[in-house]
């Protein structure tokens, strides 16, 4: 998010509910859960309430910043996961599959 714009609890929520929607689908393909993205959505909690006043309305806009860039970083610590497991889900097939010989399709 740009230095210059200030951020609204609108697109806060929006990019939460974006990260935590990834990280349960990489939940569901790892089988696990990716500690670190949940961790930094937790962190992003704990800085939106940390911007709010006492009203209820965003007193600190830094705090919000600092909250959206939890979410932002929730997203890459989830795809890093979900990379990660791919990656070792292939290195399986692949040793299972060793003997197996594959020849073009189409010459």
């Amino acid at each position: 998010m740009p230095k210059n714009v200030d951020p609204t609890p609108e697109q806060y929520r929006d990019l939460y509910d974006r990260a935590d929607s990834f990280a349960r689908e990489v939940w569901q393909f790892r089988g696990s859960v990716a500690l670190p993205a949940h961790n930094q959505l937790r962190y992003a909690g704990h800085h939106l309430l940390k911007s709010l006043g006492p009203d209820g309305k965003i007193a600190d806009i830094e705090k919000l910043r600092e909250a959206i860039s939890h979410c932002e970083r929730a997203m890459y610590e989830a795809a890093e996961a979900g990379i990660g497991a791919a990656i070792n889900r292939i290195e399986g097939f692949k040793e299972d599959h060793q003997r197996i010989a594959i020849g073009k399709i189409v010459p």
